[in-house]
């Protein structure tokens, strides 16, 4: 099965993951775009529930009885009136705003089964307070937030089991990082690359997670993980098919403002050289537990920041607590 071909979004671009991160200084547009389609989806939602409901009423026995007898029909309507509006209500004020179809509903049962799995094979008390689906940016996957623990799986998008575990995986070592505060933000220029390995643990190490989790449910573990790395690993070259070339051959022929500006950052904070992927894939060969391979890898390749106020990776594989 071709891995990435499964994973490639609506620009053919197979951007797996985002990490969200508190609020960094150029965030505001995006927040803003966001909140416009939050209102945009809840409107379409509000309106499709009501279209629904009066579906449902005029199909009923209940309908055909109020027909005949024409004098409930003002008290049923009263009725009927602040029921919707209770539901309307209650759909606006909450979270997360949006109608799951049955396609996400599907999707969503996978992610959460997936996630599960995952953290049970990182162990080490990491955790994440929920997993749903929700409407994302067209380039984006899944995302991992820090601010509230959670992973959010891109709704209207249909994942295959292989992909599914491997996209849960890759959130669940975001999750890793937070918790054991591996990777600190910065405003520091030097976070960007920080957060180059921290993506490329997520890839290779939510490979190695994958294959752990469908080795313990009797298939082929291996096998999964050495396709999901040499896939990575290709699109990290310089070879025709890789991702990273294909950026730098757009921004050749047609110049670099033609490139999606997030395109490019996704890449960029993606995509590193082959040789990192062969030595993160080696540290997580060496170190089969999970929690300890990212302490490592962290350990030997993140940049340290000196800035006061932020707290130093930490090394210790005998943490616990909530994950982030």
């Amino acid at each position: 099965m071709n891995i990435r071909r499964a994973s490639e979004g609506e620009n053919g671009i197979g951007l797996v993951s985002q990490r969200t991160r508190r609020r960094p200084p150029n965030a505001r547009r995006a927040r803003q775009r966001r909140d416009l389609v939050s209102a945009n989806v809840k409107r379409r939602t509000v309106r499709y529930r009501l279209r629904q409901l009066r579906k449902e009423l005029d199909e009923s026995a209940f309908a055909a009885h109020i027909r005949r007898k024409s004098g409930l029909l003002p008290w049923v309507l009263t009725f009927c009136f602040l029921g919707a509006h209770i539901q309307v209500a209650d759909f606006v004020r909450g979270e997360p705003g949006y109608l799951l179809t049955p396609q996400d509903k599907v999707v969503q049962r996978m992610a959460r089964e997936a996630v599960h799995r995952s953290l049970q094979v990182i162990g080490h008390g990491t955790e994440v307070s929920r997993t749903d689906v929700r409407p994302l940016d067209r380039i984006v996957v899944a995302q991992y937030s820090s601010e509230d623990n959670s992973i959010k799986f891109r709704a209207g998008r249909f994942f295959d089991a292989d992909y599914m575990l491997y996209v849960a995986a890759h959130e669940s070592v975001h999750a890793v990082f937070d918790k054991a505060d591996l990777n600190p933000y910065s405003p520091s220029p030097v976070w960007e690359s920080r957060l180059l390995v921290e993506e490329m643990t997520a890839k290779v190490l939510g490979a190695h997670i994958a294959g752990q989790v469908r080795t313990r449910s009797g298939g082929d573990g291996e096998t999964l993980t050495r396709t999901l790395i040499a896939e990575y690993r290709r699109d990290c070259s310089w070879s025709p098919e890789g991702i990273r070339s294909w950026m730098w051959r757009v921004a050749d022929h047609y110049g670099p403002d033609r490139l999606n500006p997030e395109v490019a950052l996704s890449i960029a904070t993606h995509y590193g050289s082959v040789e990192m992927v062969d030595a993160i894939d080696r540290i997580c060969c060496e170190n089969p537990d999970p929690w300890v391979a990212a302490h490592v890898v962290a350990e030997r390749h993140i940049e340290p920041i000196d800035e006061p106020g932020l707290s130093a990776p930490q090394t210790s594989t005998a943490a616990s607590g909530s994950g982030g």
